[in-house]
Parts: structure tokens; sequence; C-alpha cells
């Protein structure tokens, strides 16, 4: 593993951050009072954020990695599958000058390039807990769509959409916590892809 510190980049997007980087790195630099991490691997992208005037909890991340095996669901061995983490409703908290590193469609599409350039991506998954797919995902279900028509309407959604990802009425799984109502229900989802 490489590790770099140095000053920001002179375009600053997702993309350009991790086209500038060497196979297995990690990069640490300020951008004003923000901070930043970014990593790369064969298996990962991730870049974090937080705000060092303030506190940790105005983190700001965003993350695709493979792995192998979806949160409660059935794919054939050997899939390519992505996961996306995303969480980026505290961008406000951080310094203007790194709000380019933090456009998450660019770090959608960038990530899906990415690991398609060794083998096609068959899958992407999604965990929503709280948060903006969490939101529309609800409210879309209150207005009396199906589970997958609401997930599908979703922000992360309309993304993969873009890349020729569709969801199957069956790849949709509600988990109650013991909280009652929406607020307490965790989404897992289940993209598949069927077309470039």
């Amino acid at each position: 593993m490489i590790e770099v510190l140095r000053a920001p980049h002179v375009a600053p997007t997702p993309r350009k951050l991790f086209e500038s980087m060497n196979a297995q790195t990690i990069e640490r630099f300020a951008c004003g009072a923000t901070q930043i991490e970014a990593y790369k691997s064969p298996n990962t992208l991730k870049v974090d954020a937080y705000n060092a005037q303030t506190d940790l909890k105005h983190q700001v991340h965003m993350a695709a990695y493979l792995h192998d095996m979806p949160m409660g669901f059935d794919i054939p061995a050997k899939s390519r599958l992505l996961h996306l983490s995303l969480s980026t409703a505290n961008r406000l908290a951080l310094d203007p000058l790194a709000s380019p590193y933090f456009r998450a469609g660019e770090f959608v599409t960038t990530a899906i390039e990415h690991f398609d350039s060794m083998g096609r991506i068959e899958y992407c998954e999604g965990q929503w807990y709280v948060g903006t797919n969490h939101d529309a995902f609800f409210q879309a279900l209150g207005q009396g769509a199906p589970e997958h028509v609401a997930a599908a309407s979703t922000w992360t959604g309309a993304q993969l959409a873009r890349h020729g990802f569709e969801l199957h009425p069956d790849n949709v799984r509600i988990i109650d916590s013991p909280r009652q109502g929406p607020s307490g229900c965790r989404v897992f989802v289940l993209f598949h892809r069927t077309s470039s």
C-alpha cells in the first residue's frame, strides 16, 4: 500500500482524483478546512471527508467496492457484484473548496466504469437506513407504488438505470427495527444489469 500526502488536485472531481492515483493508494490532503482521504485498490474506490474545524459528525462518505455475496439475495456464483455506499447529506458542512470531490453522480459513473474495465459488473446492491433514497422509497410506497417501482424511483435507482441496471420485483427487502414506521426500517435492494 502506497500512502501519499499532497496538495489538492488542480481539477478536483471524483474521476480526476481516482485517475491520478496509483493502483493501490491512500491519499490524504486538505481543502481549506476540510480533510479528505481517498483510497483506491483493485476492489475499492472510496473518498471520505470531514470539517476539521467542527467535528467528525459532519463526515461525507462515498464508496464502491466489489464483494461476493449480497445481503439477503441469491445470485449466480462468481457474479460481479458492486456495493455502493453514499452519504453526502452533510456536504454543506465542508469547505466549499472540497465540494467538487463529492459529486455523487460522477462518483457512481466513475466507479462503474472503473470496475467494468476489469470485468463487467452484473449486480449492484444498496442498503438504505436513512437519507435521500430511504425517504424517497417510503414516500413512493405511501403513494401506492409497488416496492420495486418505489426503489427504482430513488436517486440511486435513476443513476443505475443510466448504466443499464433494473430492479426485479423480488429484489427488494424491507427489514423492520424495533421502532415503528418507515424511520425504523432498513431497505435492501439488488439491481441487475440487463444492458450496457
